[in-house]
């Protein structure tokens, strides 16, 4: 399943959330953010069938986390971010975690911190690991071992591999 929220028409901020049909090649439209917003991360986590918004754009940096339910298009704030992001990459994990990777601040400082996201205890907490840069942009993947943080607007845009089990990210290779 695939999820697009928020978003910039070239005027204004955009509210809608859609889900992407792979077998249609159509988006349809299945709820509404609370605040429009372009810029913020997206992660669906497979083992709920739920989606998460992380952050976003709207007049500031957002320090929201959003809940989605795709079946009824409800959405709820489920936790804060320890501070406004938006450009940031976000990606679910086996363990049950969401994981936010750089972005930029409140204060349009680009950053390489590592959040995690536990949405049975409603916490977001900055690991104490970091990208190996400053990072924005950015899209994320998940496997069973490891997220993998690709692209952004960096100098010599690298791949990063963040590893699950020693909590510790790494430059694997440029791209």
């Amino acid at each position: 399943m695939l999820f697009r929220s928020g978003g910039f028409d070239g005027l204004t901020n955009e509210g809608g959330i859609f889900s992407f049909s792979i077998t249609h090649g159509n988006y349809t439209q299945i709820g509404n953010l609370p605040t429009p917003v372009n810029s913020n991360a997206i992660a669906w986590d497979s083992s709920t069938q739920l989606a998460y918004t992380f952050g976003g754009w709207a007049t500031v940096a957002l320090d929201h986390v959003l809940r989605i339910h795709p079946n009824t298009g409800q959405v709820f704030q489920v936790a804060t971010l320890p501070q406004g992001i938006t450009r940031a990459a976000a990606a679910w994990t086996r363990n049950g975690l969401g994981y936010v990777f750089g972005g930029v601040d409140t204060d349009e400082v680009a950053s390489s911190d590592i959040l995690e996201f536990n949405p049975l205890q409603g916490t977001v907490t900055k690991l104490n690991a970091a990208l190996p840069y400053n990072l924005v942009y950015a899209c994320a993947v998940s496997t069973n071992e490891v997220v993998y943080v690709l692209g952004g607007a960096v100098t010599g845009s690298r791949l990063v591999q963040f590893d699950l089990e020693i909590g510790r990210a790494s430059c694997r290779e440029r791209v």
